[in-house]
């Protein structure tokens, strides 16, 4: 392997040729213009200022762990609670990595960083599981189970900041990007491992608080977009703390289990896929559990119908009905044969709101959307 030949930061000779990179995208090693020694020092040293200006503990601490888990430097499982970790451990550490995706060369000191902050972490790991003679103890499951979903809870977080970044979620948009009720429901949370999520996300909450007060580090975001992430994680504490806060019955005759969303749609009626209009499937109807929106056709009548849960709890079903619809806010319409194909196809692979204009230029009368389902229905699709 290459080395290489030059220390963190650029020499000043090359400053002028990375003011655009610094505030445009990642740099990526360019072996076609590679052709001399002082071609590759350069492409490394430009590299090494862009890091020194864009990067932040958060974002290398994701490099890192991305790169951990694809090399299998660690598992999985240590990946997800990692994410939990203090984000200091990975700074000057997660560039490298990031360097060596890009294909940059790098010096033998450098891998050695690397090695050593996955010695790091693995320790880290191993001293947070006490185990005894008998096992471990019922508070380290717990523990354990609270780790694995924070760590899942900020994967989300880290793909909603991607979103935020590159302008591809709107901020209209940003409540509906991760359902945390839903997220708990479906995972089977209980009260108690709900509680000990809670520190780890308001521990990765603070880190951005002080952004806002100090926004060294965070020079890629604008205020606006700091503002949001904080708001993000807030909508996420407010659905852990209210599962945390939920009290069990001390009567086991009123002990009830909560039924999953296999059980809750088991009844439900509906078209599993049609040939018709160039041929569609329904998406699972367990997604319909937590869900806010969903958008409907069915096949007989071709009366799309576009539904709106009634609050952030999102729709659950009895029976063959969708329950916690907004009647006032739910609409569904009868479309032309000609139109149908159309605006499936914007169903199947657009936004919400895109599919929301298209529906709102159909002339035919509104009619009411109750919720209820049958066998002509195709769930076009599901909106969380």
């Amino acid at each position: 392997m290459r080395t290489m030949a030059r220390s963190r930061s650029s020499s000043k000779g090359v400053s002028d040729q990375i003011q655009k990179q610094m505030s445009g995208t990642m740099p990526v090693f360019d072996s076609k213009k590679a052709t001399d020694e002082i071609e590759i020092d350069i492409q490394i040293a430009n590299a090494l200022n862009w890091y020194n200006t864009m990067a932040s503990d958060n974002k290398e601490r994701k490099w890192f762990l991305t790169y951990a888990e694809k090399n299998k430097l660690l598992t999985k499982g240590e990946v997800g609670r990692a994410k939990t970790m203090d984000s200091t451990i990975f700074s000057r550490v997660g560039r490298y990595t990031e360097m060596l995706s890009n294909g940059f060369p790098i010096e033998e000191w450098a891998q050695k960083y690397i090695d050593a902050c996955v010695a790091k972490v693995k320790k880290n790991l191993s001293e947070k599981k006490t185990v005894t003679k008998s096992g471990p103890s019922i508070q380290d499951r717990m523990r354990e189970k609270a780790n694995e979903f924070a760590g899942m809870i900020l994967n989300d977080i880290d793909e909603f900041l991607d979103g935020v970044i590159s302008g591809d979620i709107k901020k209209s948009d940003d409540e509906s990007f991760f359902n945390i009720q839903s997220f708990i429901q479906v995972n089977e949370i209980k009260p108690l491992v709900a509680n000990k999520i809670v520190p780890d996300i308001e521990y990765a909450k603070n880190e951005w608080v002080q952004a806002l007060k100090n926004s060294e580090g965070y020079d890629y975001l604008t205020e606006s977009q700091i503002k949001r992430m904080i708001r993000f994680y807030d909508w996420i504490l407010e659905g852990l703390n209210i599962r945390a806060s939920t009290k069990h019955t001390t009567k086991r005759t009123r002990k009830r289990k909560e039924k999953t969303p296999a059980e809750l749609v088991k009844r439900i009626k509906y078209l599993e896929k049609t040939d018709l209009y160039g041929g569609h499937v329904s998406v699972a109807p367990e997604k319909l559990i937590g869900a806010i929106k969903v958008c409907l056709f069915n096949t007989k009548t071709r009366q799309m119908y576009l539904l709106e849960s009634q609050d952030k709890r999102g729709f659950t079903v009895k029976g063959t009905t969708i329950q916690n619809v907004n009647i006032d806010k739910s609409v569904c319409k009868r479309i032309r044969e000609t139109q149908v194909n159309g605006l499936l196809q914007i169903a199947k692979t657009q936004g919400i709101r895109e599919l929301k204009t298209a529906f709102n230029k159909i002339t035919s009368n509104p009619g009411i959307a109750n919720g209820r389902m049958n066998a002509n229905m195709i769930i076009m699709k599901v909106y969380q």
